[in-house]
């Protein structure tokens, strides 16, 4: 989650999916970016930890470097719908 990220207050966004997951029992860890590309950095640490499923929270830079980034993937991508 990139909390600098836009106009937008990100922690209302990052509360609705948070209540989501714990409503459907979903265990997840949460990455709060300190810096520029630095979610690509935690994301790639985590596919060579076996995770395949990421929920990116900013602005478009944010969900644009975690989609398109060139790190090796066996997972399917899912597109949410902006709250926006």
């Amino acid at each position: 989650m990139n909390p600098t990220a836009g106009k937008r207050d990100h922690t209302k966004v990052w509360k609705e999916i948070r209540d989501k997951l714990a409503e459907h029992q979903v265990q997840y860890e949460v990455y709060f970016t300190k810096e520029k590309k630095d979610a690509e950095s935690f994301e790639i640490g985590k596919i060579e930890e076996g995770y395949r499923k990421f929920i990116a929270i900013g602005g478009d830079g944010t969900v644009c470097l975690l989609y398109t980034s060139p790190t090796p993937r066996d997972r399917t991508r899912y597109r949410m719908q902006s709250s926006a």
